[in-house]
C-alpha cells in the first residue's frame, strides 16, 4: 500500500530475478509454487526457520544461479531435480537436517565443496568423506564417518557396525541389539575391531 493505494504484483511475478528474505525469522516451508518463478536467478532463505522438504520441483527454476537455505531445519532427501539447475554457481545448504544420497548429474559436480553440505551429518555421497552405501570401488577406500577402511576387511554391514561400535561404545551397541550384537561381533570379527582402533 502506497498513500492509499493497493498494489497488487501477481502478474509482475514471472519478473522477478532475486528473492533474498535471509535472517528473516521466517517460519514453515517453501511452497511449492515457487518453482514456477522460471525466471528467478538468486534465491536465499538462509538463516530462517524453515522446516520441510526442499520443494521436488526446484529444478524447474533453470535460470537459478544462486541457491542458499542454509541454517535452517530443512530434511529429507535434496531433491534429484536440482541437478537440473544448469546455471547453479552457488549453493549453500550447509546446517540443516537433510538426510539420504547428494544427488549427481550435471552442474552438481562441478560443485564440489565439501562445506556446501557441511552439518547435515545424514548425507552421504562423493562430495563427502562419508559414502553411501555400496558407493565404494573395488579399488578405492570406503569413508565411513572420517574413518578410512579398505573394501576386503568385509562388508557394508560389518563397517556399520564397527563404525557405530566406535561411536557409541560396545556396551551401548550390546544394551541396543543385545544378543544380536554378539552373533554379528563374532561373525565380522576382526572387521569390526578395524573400527574399534581407531
Amino acid at each position: 500500500m502506497t498513500k492509499g493505494r493497493e498494489l497488487e504484483y501477481s502478474n509482475t511475478l514471472q519478473f522477478v530475478t532475486s528473492i533474498d528474505l535471509s535472517r528473516n525469522k521466517l517460519t514453515g516451508g517453501i511452497p511449492n509454487e515457487i518453482a514456477s518463478l522460471g525466471r528467478l536467478g538468486t534465491l536465499n532463505l538462509s538463516m530462517n526457520h524453515l522446516t520441510g522438504n526442499i520443494p521436488k520441483n526446484i529444478g524447474n527454476m533453470r535460470w537459478l544461479e544462486t541457491l542458499d537455505l542454509s541454517r535452517n531445519s530443512f530434511s529429507g532427501p535434496i531433491p534429484e531435480s536440482m541437478s537440473f539447475l544448469t546455471f547453479l554457481a552457488h549453493l549453500n545448504l550447509s546446517f540443516n537436517n537433510l538426510t539420504g544420497r547428494i544427488p549427481n548429474g550435471n552442474q552438481l559436480q562441478t560443485l564440489n565443496d565439501a562445506s556446501i553440505y557441511k552439518g547435515n551429518p545424514l548425507l552421504c555421497g562423493s562430495t563427502l568423506l562419508t559414502k553411501c552405501l555400496g558407493d565404494e570401488t573395488s579399488n578405492g577406500p570406503t569413508f565411513i564417518g572420517g574413518s578410512v577402511e579398505d573394501r576386503q576387511d568385509g562388508d557394508d554391514t560389518e563397517r556399520l557396525l564397527g563404525y557405530l561400535r566406535h561411536l557409541i561404545g560396545e556396551k551401548v551397541m550390546e544394551t541396543l541389539l543385545g544378543n544380536s550384537f554378539a552373533s554379528l561381533d563374532e561373525m565380522g570379527g576382526d572387521s569390526l575391531d578395524s573400527c574399534n582402533k581407531s
